[in-house]
């Protein structure tokens, strides 16, 4: 990715962050989604993960595997649903965002970022943002402290959507 990309990537993804805090009127939350992209569509096929997201997306991550992966305390954690996006922050330092997604929306965003291999079907990252697109679901972790943080805590993810009875109480 050329520097100039980068430039693009960023001034887009703050773009995005700015005016995505702007719909958190009720929210008492300073975190942005990070997500760069409208809402993805449902998926047409039956029994996709409108159906299989959790109702509650903190129960992705225990706020002690939050706290380990960040390594730093975590005091709050807070599910925040909006439509068919489920969420979870833990206090300012993450956030979790998992909605219906398809693969075509999911690629007409990322050749705006840098792929990322080896997570998901396909997933790519920009600024404090990494997406991944699991299945049918679109995966979104903000948070601070690089790369590898964030793709542990999406390892994480998509082991618990694939296996939703096995999901920790957080």
């Amino acid at each position: 990715m050329t520097s100039t990309h980068r430039k693009v990537a960023l001034a887009a993804s703050a773009l995005a962050l700015a005016l995505t805090g702007c719909d958190m009127a009720d929210d008492d939350s300073s975190s942005p989604t990070g997500s760069p992209a409208p809402q993805a569509t449902a998926p047409s096929a039956p029994g996709g993960p409108v159906g299989s997201l959790p109702a509650d997306a903190c129960a992705l991550l225990t706020k002690e595997e939050a706290a380990e992966v960040m390594e730093t305390k975590i005091d709050l954690v807070r599910a925040e649903n909006a439509g068919t996006e489920k969420s979870c922050s833990y206090d300012d330092d993450l956030k979790i965002s998992v909605a219906p997604g398809t693969v075509e929306d999911f690629t007409s965003q990322a050749e705006h970022y840098e792929a990322v291999a080896g997570i998901g079907d396909a997933a790519y990252t920009g600024g404090t943002a990494l997406w991944v697109l699991d299945g049918t679901t679109k995966i979104t972790i903000t948070s601070g402290g690089g790369p590898e943080r964030r793709t542990a805590v999406a390892r994480k993810v998509i082991t618990r959507l694939a296996a939703p009875s096995a999901t920790p109480a957080s």
